[in-house]
C-alpha cells in the first residue's frame, strides 16, 4: 500500500509508495499504483479519482445545470396556438393558470363565455386571439401544456444523453437550441 500526501486545499501534493504512513501530514492510504501515478489523480469526496473522470463529472454537472436552466426559461417564453405565439412569461402564465383554476373548479361550462375582459388573448405580435368560449380557452391551455411536455421531453432526452456521455466532447455536443425558438 502507498500514500497520497494531501495539501491544505485538498489537492494531492505527492504520492509515496511505502507501507509506513509519513509523519506529520494529512495522508490517504491508496494502492501503490495510485501512489506512483499520483499526478493523474485528484480527490473527490475523500477518494482519489482519475483527473479525466473528475473533468467529465464537472462537465456533466455544468451541462445538467445548463439543461435545467434552459428548461426553466423555455417554459416561460411562449407557446404556439392557432398560428400565434402566445406569451407565457410569469405574469401571463399566472393569468392563464388563474382562469384554468376557475374552470377546474367548475365555475364555467364548455359553451359558456369567460369573464368580461377575456374575450381574446394577446399574442406576441400584439394581435388578439379570439377566445369565444371556455372550449376555446381549454384548447389554448392544451397547447400550452403540450408545449411544456415537448420542452420536458427535450430536457429529459438531453439529460439522458449527458448521463450516458463518456467524454467532454460528447457532453459539449449536447445542445437544445435557443430559448426563444419553436421546438
Amino acid at each position: 500500500m502507498g500514500w497520497l500526501v494531501i495539501g491544505r486545499e485538498g489537492e494531492i501534493i505527492q504520492g509515496i509508495a511505502q507501507d509506513v504512513k509519513p509523519e506529520q501530514c494529512k495522508c490517504l492510504q491508496v494502492d501503490d499504483d495510485i501512489a506512483l501515478n499520483w499526478f493523474n489523480y485528484t480527490i473527490s469526496e475523500g477518494k482519489p479519482i482519475k483527473k479525466a473522470d473528475a473533468e467529465i463529472t464537472i462537465a456533466k454537472s455544468r451541462k445538467m445545470s445548463e439543461i435545467a436552466n434552459w428548461y426553466a426559461a423555455k417554459n416561460f417564453t411562449y407557446f404556439s396556438h392557432r398560428g400565434k405565439k402566445i406569451q407565457c412569461d410569469p405574469v401571463s402564465r399566472s393569468n392563464i393558470d388563474a382562469i384554468a383554476t376557475m374552470l377546474a373548479l367548475g365555475k364555467y361550462a364548455d359553451n359558456d363565455k369567460l369573464p368580461a375582459g377575456v374575450e381574446s388573448w394577446r399574442a406576441l405580435d400584439n394581435t388578439e386571439l379570439p377566445i369565444a368560449s371556455v372550449r376555446d380557452f381549454r384548447e389554448m391551455y392544451t397547447s400550452m401544456v403540450e408545449a411544456g411536455k415537448n420542452n420536458f421531453d427535450m430536457m429529459r432526452a438531453a439529460k439522458n444523453r449527458c448521463d450516458q456521455a463518456e467524454s467532454i466532447d460528447e457532453i459539449s455536443s449536447i445542445t437544445l437550441g435557443g430559448v426563444n425558438h419553436d421546438n
